[in-house]
């Protein structure tokens, strides 16, 4: 039996209390019937422990979700089932719908339903899994890679951000094409680096407003998260804010931390 934490992020916990929607959930586990061994650190890579029988792609998941859970209630939530990486790191990405709203504890069974049957399903193609909605992301989930993932190269030499150009430059050494971690396919990188950033104020502090001009959609905010995890890795300390901005001004009604552990395994 494995054990993964489930987790609700800081970004989706600001959005749920805007909504009325926090579910509490601190050290919480599922327990299912997968067999591989979790990670101890979020850019480590280990091996399977046995050979996992389940979907080997995201068709072959989505396929087996709608066979054998096509008439739980949870199931009608769903919009999208998703594969994409990460910083590198494989994740299934479950897009769920915005309206109805379900109440607080409703939304942590169907979120915790759709996780535990992914687990379940012995998928062998992604360690990290995840729901999100046009809000943000809601729930996250996780297992030991089942094939080795290179460890992500940290940059512990290279100098704290004091600007917006060094932290452009910063991602770029750790992100871009000839960087320490080269990314593939990747949209929200091309969006970060191609984003005008300049500096604004507030009561709360100095923010750093990405002009991103992201759609307000479940893709949308899912690079807005993205984003501010990758802004986050940087130390950066000449602003206490973030802002990534999405294209719908009425939209960008939060400000978020410049500092977020490493959210993948």
């Amino acid at each position: 039996m494995s054990r993964s934490r489930l987790i609700v992020t800081a970004a989706a916990f600001k959005r749920f209390m805007a909504l009325g929607l926090v579910a509490v959930v601190v050290g919480g586990t599922v327990a299912g019937c997968g067999t591989s061994k979790k990670t101890g650190t979020s850019g480590s890579a280990t091996s399977p422990t046995t050979t996992r029988t389940g979907p080997k792609d995201i068709d072959a998941l989505r396929a087996l979700l709608k066979a054998k859970y096509g008439s739980k209630p949870w199931y009608a939530f769903i919009k999208e089932v998703r594969f994409q990486t990460k910083f590198g790191r494989p994740v299934i990405t479950v897009f769920v719908k915005d309206e109805p709203l379900p109440s607080a504890s409703n939304a942590f069974d169907r979120d915790r339903a759709i996780l535990l049957a992914i687990e379940n399903s012995q998928q062998a193609f992604a360690n990290n899994y995840e729901t999100a909605n046009a809000y943000g992301p809601r729930m996250k989930s996780g297992e030991g890679p089942f094939a080795p993932i290179p460890a992500i190269k940290p940059l512990a030499s290279l100098p704290k951000p004091k600007s917006p150009a060094e932290l452009k430059t910063w991602l770029d050494k750790q992100w871009g094409p000839r960087g320490a971690n080269p990314l593939k396919d990747e949209p929200w990188f091309d969006k970060l680096m191609a984003a005008p950033m300049t500096i604004g104020a507030d009561p709360g502090g100095k923010i750093l407003l990405i002009h991103a001009n992201l759609p307000w959609t479940g893709a949308g905010t899912d690079m807005h998260t993205t984003i501010m995890y990758a802004v986050g890795q940087a130390g950066a300390t000449f602003v206490r804010w973030q802002k990534p901005l999405y294209a719908d001004a009425s939209k960008n009604n939060s400000m978020d931390l410049m500092e977020y552990e490493f959210p993948y395994m």
